[in-house]
C-alpha cells in the first residue's frame, strides 16, 4: 500500500546523491525561469554541497583542523580546486557567485533583483537572469564532467515568464 502525501509536511524521500544533485540543478534552473534568483542560488548551493561531499568521499579528501580547514562546502571546493587545475577557475567563480564562506556564512541580509525588474528593457531584464544562468551552467558542467551517470536537466523553458511582476 502506498503512502499518502500529508498536507502537514512536505513530501520528501531520500535518494542517492546523484539524483539529489540532478534535482537541485533542475530546481535551480526552474527558479531562474520564475525570476526567483535567490531560490536558484540556494538550490545551487545545495547541489554544490552534495557534489563536493561526493567528491570528498570518492577521492579521500582530508582536512587539517590545525590549519583552520573544516569539512564544509567552502573547504571542499578549495581542496578540489587545488588538486585539479582544470576546475580551478570554475570553482573560484562558483565560490564567488554563491558567496560561499569558510565559516558557512551564506545567509547575509541580501535580496536578488529578480522580483524587482521595473523595466521592459530587454537588456536590463536579461542582465538579471544571465549571471544566474552562467553560474547554473558552471555547476552543471562541473557535475556532468566529474560524476558518471549524472546528467543535469534543465526545466521546461516554455513555462518561463518573460518579465517579473513588480513585488513592491
Amino acid at each position: 500500500v502506498g503512502r499518502e502525501v500529508s498536507d502537514e509536511k512536505p513530501h520528501l524521500r531520500e535518494v542517492e546523491r546523484g539524483e539529489a544533485i540532478g534535482h537541485a540543478l533542475w530546481e535551480a534552473h526552474a527558479c531562474i525561469g520564475q525570476w526567483a534568483i535567490c531560490a536558484s542560488l540556494a538550490m545551487l548551493r545545495k547541489a554544490v554541497d552534495l557534489w563536493s561531499a561526493d567528491y570528498r568521499d570518492r577521492h579521500g579528501l582530508n582536512f587539517d583542523a590545525s590549519a583552520g580547514e573544516r569539512d564544509n562546502v567552502y573547504w571542499r571546493l578549495q581542496k578540489i580546486a587545488a588538486a585539479n587545475p582544470l576546475y580551478r577557475d570554475a570553482i573560484h567563480e562558483i565560490v564567488d557567485g554563491l558567496r560561499l564562506d569558510a565559516n558557512d556564512a551564506v545567509h547575509q541580509a541580501v535580496v536578488c533583483a529578480g522580483g524587482h525588474a521595473g523595466t521592459y528593457d530587454a537588456g536590463a531584464i536579461t542582465s538579471i537572469q544571465s549571471p544566474a544562468l552562467r553560474l547554473h551552467s558552471l555547476v552543471s558542467q562541473l557535475v556532468a564532467t566529474t560524476m558518471r551517470g549524472v546528467v543535469p536537466k534543465q526545466s521546461d523553458t516554455s513555462r518561463w515568464r518573460g518579465k517579473p511582476r513588480r513585488l513592491l
